[in-house]
């Protein structure tokens, strides 16, 4: 008997090693860097992290040049760059398309009034990161990266084709102002009504 035990726990003693291996999770990659070209050519890495930059959060738009529901959002999108930007949050517009031509680019966002920068995204490396579906579909990325929230603008839209006279709801606006408030965005997540960006 003893020398049964023995055995036991000479075997248990080089199956802990083993066993520990296989419950150890497998080390995960860090997702790598995006690296994205604005409607003017320069080069931007806008997931990355400025400490010069004390930006409260960033906000992302997706849209897409021929999008009507995305064009009808620019003068609100235009509103909020111009109150909050101010405040300490950084805004982007993201275009879409993969055939989208800079000048192209160029020209929508100087006929649409934007502001804050303009990315293009012709391989959708942005939209997939976030999970972007339409356009318009916005994110706020909090200080850490996080998305803190992310779908519609407002309700403005019930669906494609379907629209109230005015929103009853500014979602984005709200998330903001909880962001300057120092308190919990909710809802955290809203569905978005809009084009639908094609899948690779």
């Amino acid at each position: 008997m003893f020398k049964l035990n023995l055995a036991w726990v000479i075997l248990s003693v080089f199956a802990l090693p083993a066993l520990s291996e296989q419950n150890k999770k497998p080390t995960q990659k860090a997702p790598a860097e995006i690296m994205l070209k604005t409607a003017s050519g320069e080069k931007v890495f806008p997931l990355r992290k400025d400490e010069k930059l004390p930006s409260k959060a960033k906000i992302f738009v997706f849209v897409a040049h021929d999008c009507p529901i995305s064009n009808k959002y620019a003068p609100t999108l235009n509103t909020l760059t111009r109150e909050y930007t101010p405040k300490g949050f950084q805004f982007y517009v993201v275009y879409t398309e993969s055939d989208l031509k800079p000048e192209t680019a160029r020209k929508h966002a100087k006929e649409f009034g934007y502001t804050c920068p303009t990315l293009l995204d012709p391989k959708h490396k942005l939209s997939k990161r976030l999970g972007a579906k339409v356009t318009p579909q916005a994110f706020l990325l909090d200080k850490e990266g996080k998305i803190a929230y992310s779908g519609r603008i407002d309700d403005r839209f019930i669906d494609f084709g379907k629209e109230r006279h005015r929103a009853t709801v500014a979602d984005l606006r709200n998330a903001l102002d909880n962001t300057l408030a120092g308190k919990p965005i909710s809802p955290k997540q809203t569905k978005s009504i809009g084009c639908y960006i094609p899948e690779e």
